[in-house]
């Protein structure tokens, strides 16, 4: 018994000896060009150290590589450190066991969905009988487009950039065409972006060429569960490891727009639309800086008027602008949507009519000397309405703004309420813009100019006596009217951010207080519209 408590006590002891011997201090001096890996096996010596090469090359790339070193009264991590992870190796030490390896497995995991998106707006008007009526970029369909893999995606950006550049006759005109498309295939350009950042040249772990050309076996991506593992050296995976960092941080952004479209009807019928250097005067309005001034602000012809484009400040209500508006005539809130997008992610809102028309076809084919003639009924159509695409980008706290409004009118207001399809196609009026514009948070951007001028005739009467026939002419008159209204679209995004811990003064809060003011705003407007007008 005593004996097995002595050897029991030797052994106690002799424990602490062994991790003294590896956190004694190291002294090396090795020649120019030593082998690296010949100086771990001086310290190994030192320390009384197991060596385990975990890759089948690793003792092979350490002896390729060469160094002088110095080293006085250093710890064994220290130096374990400086001439390991400093080469772009690593290594775990457990008691008397160094394993040192060259390549890590890493998985990382990244949040956006599992589809590529195209997204298109555009207005044109197809006249032809074909496949084109039915395609899919329709002239109907304004919403974004999801494809499950690259080919289709690539197939559906052919056939938008086909149409938007082709000058088929067909094809009906109204004022300036422009084409939006918004293409983000974010998982089939994901491995390619991935390999630039992690392989680069001179890093002791190079995959081979033709891997890179084809599929790379090093990285794996999991679109249904939002995975990427790959395998590389520390110094790669650092690099990937940062760039999936800022690359989850730039996707999760997200951009409350909100949009205000009013109608102002202008009491002055020959006005040539809004003086907005009459609304800096009030005061209180933000001065553009310089970065604001080619792109920001300006002005085109449009139907005789003047199209403006002002940023305001945040400071600035929206009922304010309201009240400016009623200056010039009556103000009407057409619409008021709110949408919530990711960074540059497209968002597109639609608001007006589907007008179906109908189209017959008569053809004739011939078999075996027989002809028959066929007939064919298509019910294509047109979209009358407001039109906006944005697409909003972050950087820095500023947001940069996409912008494609496109109003289209019918010229025969009348069969915008119609249930049954049309006789013919109808004939539209148009009006497009196309802007990239810079603001930053929660400033707006009122776009304005957009003036359409209708003339039209009314029939005022006295009631009973001028509908009875024959005398009613006596009682009845009519009236020809004309009416400028401008169509004033009010942009103000916002930047959503969404942390883990929200506290009351977090970004979380300060969007709903945001949210609050939105709201409020919206019930000043509906107060002003309501509000008697002095005589």
């Amino acid at each position: 018994m005593k004996r097995q408590n002595a050897l029991f006590i030797l052994c106690v002891y002799l424990v602490p000896l062994i991790d003294f011997a590896c956190d004694i201090p190291i002294n090396i001096r090795s020649g120019s060009n030593a082998p690296l890996s010949k100086i771990i096996e001086e310290i190994a010596t030192q320390c009384h150290l197991n060596v385990i090469y975990l890759q089948e090359n690793t003792k092979t790339m350490l002896d390729n590589k060469k160094t002088s070193i110095h080293i006085a009264n250093k710890s064994l991590k220290n130096v374990l450190d400086s001439l390991i992870i400093g080469n772009d190796f690593h290594y775990t030490l457990q008691k008397d066991t160094l394993k040192i390896g060259f390549l890590l497995t890493k998985t990382f995991e990244i949040s956006y969905i599992a589809t590529t998106r195209v997204g298109s707006s555009n207005t044109d008007i197809v006249f032809s009988q074909d496949n084109q009526v039915q395609s899919l970029y329709n002239t109907t369909n304004s919403a974004p487009l999801a494809f499950s893999n690259f080919e289709m995606q690539s197939q559906a950006h052919k056939m938008a950039m086909d149409k938007a550049t082709s000058s088929n006759p067909n094809i009906g005109k109204s004022g300036t065409k422009i084409y939006s498309i918004d293409e983000i295939d974010f998982w089939g350009e994901l491995q390619n972006e991935i390999a630039g950042v992690a392989y680069a040249p001179g890093d002791i772990y190079q995959p081979q060429m033709s891997e890179l050309k084809g599929k790379n076996k090093d990285i794996i991506i999991n679109k249904a569960a939002g995975l990427l593992t790959i395998t590389a050296s520390p110094l790669q995976i650092k690099r990937v490891e940062r760039y999936i960092a800022q690359l989850n941080d730039k996707i999760q952004k997200q951009v409350l727009i909100d949009v205000h479209i009013l109608n102002v009807q202008h009491t002055d019928n020959q006005t040539y639309g809004i003086d907005w250097n009459e609304f800096y005067k009030l005061g209180n309005i933000m001065t553009l800086p310089a970065e604001h001034q080619n792109t920001s602000s300006g002005s085109i012809d449009s139907n005789g008027g003047r199209f403006a484009i002002n940023i305001f400040s945040q400071g600035v209500n929206i009922n304010r602008i309201v009240e400016f508006l009623q200056t010039y005539g009556k103000v009407q809130s057409i619409s008021n949507p709110k949408v919530l997008t990711l960074n540059n992610q497209p968002a597109i809102i639609s608001v007006g009519s589907v007008l179906r028309y109908s189209q017959n076809t008569t053809y004739q084919t011939t078999t075996q000397g027989t002809s028959v003639q066929n007939n064919s009924q298509a019910f294509p159509s047109v979209f009358a309405g407001i039109l906006l695409d944005v697409t909003p980008s972050i950087k820095d706290g500023k947001i940069i703004l996409k912008i494609n409004p496109s109003i289209t009118k019918t010229k025969d207001i009348s069969i915008e309420n119609q249930t049954i399809a049309l006789n013919a196609p109808p004939n539209l009026s148009t009006k497009q813009l196309s802007s990239l514009v810079q603001l930053k948070d929660g400033e707006q951007i009122v776009l304005g100019g957009l003036i359409d001028k209708t003339e039209g005739q009314t029939t005022r009467k006295i009631p009973i006596l001028g509908d009875i026939p024959f005398v009613k002419y006596f009682f009845s008159y009519k009236q020809n009217i004309k009416e400028t209204q401008e169509m004033v679209i009010i942009i103000a995004p916002h930047i959503v951010r969404l942390d883990a811990n929200e506290t009351a003064a977090s970004p979380k809060a300060e969007h709903i207080q945001k949210m609050n003011l939105i709201d409020n705003d919206n019930k000043d407007i509906q107060d002003s519209q309501n509000a008697p007008k002095e005589q």
